[in-house]
């Protein structure tokens, strides 16, 4: 079916909206995404890719990267990020900027409690491939150390907005090698990380979207 030179014309103004790309790219595909690996890992449908994965990363052991990566794990782990997080609540308290508070506080603690809730849902036991130098004992899916860091940078993105490339690009780098960590340890499937970010970064978004209404990107009260 043709479209019509009226449909084209907006369809290509809807593609040069930035407000598309971030649904699309922030909110729809993260979703997606997460629903297709919890439809999975909810069915126990087998992944037989994961324990390759890990054990192909497991090669590169060594007491060295064990370190830097127990190192990475622990920065990016709950209190690393508590301590982030509160740091970046107090600045803006002391800034008077309310409503960017709010946003972020509840951008970074939502998914705390949205992820003792997934796995308190899923049920899904760790990787038990080899002895883990941080061994964990609570359910793996998703990654909360994903989900953590993923709030916490693009958090930082949105309120950085619209000088938000280098924390992106920061923010980036440290939420994959936070996240390659838990793979580096053992104490997670691939899927984990891929579910921790997918909602984590969706949550992050929708609140994005929300608060933008009322004036998020403002720098004032």
């Amino acid at each position: 079916m043709r479209t019509t030179p009226d449909l084209r014309h907006r369809l290509r103004f809807i593609f040069f909206q930035p407000v598309f790309w971030f649904v699309l790219l922030g909110l729809v595909l993260p979703l997606f995404g997460f629903g297709k690996i919890a439809e999975e890992v909810w069915t126990r449908e087998a992944m037989g890719w994961e324990p390759s994965v890990l054990l192909a990363i497991h090669r590169f052991a060594s007491p060295a990267l064990d370190r830097l990566m127990v190192g990475l794990s622990d920065i990016g782990g709950f209190l690393g990020m508590f301590l982030l997080a509160t740091g970046t609540l107090a600045y803006l308290a002391f800034r008077r900027q309310w409503l960017r508070a709010i946003f972020f506080g509840l951008a970074t603690a939502g998914v705390e409690g949205g992820n003792l809730l997934l796995k308190a849902l899923f049920h899904r036991h760790r990787p038990d491939l080899w002895p883990s130098p941080t061994p964990e004992h609570d359910y793996s899916f998703p990654s909360g150390h994903a989900m953590g860091v993923v709030a916490v940078m693009a958090g930082l993105v949105v309120l950085a907005w619209p000088t938000r490339w280098p924390i992106a690009v920061l923010g980036t780098l440290f939420a994959v090698a936070v996240s390659f960590s838990r793979l580096y340890l053992g104490v997670h499937f691939p899927s984990d990380v891929l579910a921790g970010w997918g909602v984590a970064l969706a949550w992050v978004t929708a609140l994005g979207l929300f608060f933008h209404r009322y004036g998020l990107a403002s720098r004032g009260t």
